[in-house]
């Protein structure tokens, strides 16, 4: 078994990576993780594990900035859990499983954002080795999925949803590599905008 975490962020804003704003402060507002068996010998990605969560921020009136993106109110951050509740969670699903790599579908920008929400936790972030899954450079998630996935499933999944967006790499991974491409029933993952069963 060879497996594969991809990790997906929605945030208040592009923090750093905003040129016309470089000293912006930004935070992750939600995130998504979720496992994959990538089965190279039967060409095979299969979906096996995952967590979802939103995020207690300081200021939940800077999610307004990006809201129209991702669909969360400050409202429903304002009860989120804290940051290190969300950073014990995902430490305890990297602990289920012996050392893997991490992939996001813009490795830089997620990468900065996990760093963040453990910075905000105030705890060491764990040792990821990290990988792109973007084919080509500033290439869009949605334009591949529309052009590579055929999994009825992943198609009807809403983008800008952490949970749906690291499924929907993975759809593209697997399609891009001529594998078949497997996605549970359910990873009883609770999603507000996820249907938890596909």
């Amino acid at each position: 078994m060879t497996l594969l975490c991809v990790i997906d962020t929605e945030t208040t804003g592009l923090g750093k990576f905003d040129r016309a704003n470089p000293g912006r402060v930004d935070y992750p507002i939600s995130i998504g993780a979720v496992v994959a068996d990538v089965n190279v010998v039967k060409k095979q990605v299969r979906c096996v594990d995952g967590m979802y969560s939103l995020i207690r921020i300081p200021d939940t009136s800077k999610a307004d900035d990006t809201m129209l993106i991702h669909g969360i109110l400050p409202e429903e951050l304002d009860s989120a859990p804290a940051p290190t509740q969300v950073c014990l969670d995902l430490k305890a699903l990297f602990a289920k499983y012996e050392a893997m790599p991490v992939g996001a579908w813009n490795y830089h920008f997620d990468k900065h954002f996990v760093d963040v929400l453990f910075r905000m936790a105030r705890m060491l972030p764990p040792s990821l080795v990290w990988r792109e899954m973007m084919p080509e450079r500033y290439s869009r998630l949605e334009r591949y999925v529309q052009n590579h996935v055929t999994h009825d499933g992943v198609l009807r999944l809403e983008a800008h949803n952490a949970f749906n967006d690291c499924i929907r790499t993975l759809a593209v991974h697997a399609a891009l590599n001529g594998y078949t491409f497997e996605l549970p029933g359910s990873l009883g993952i609770e999603s507000p905008r996820m249907p938890v069963t596909i």
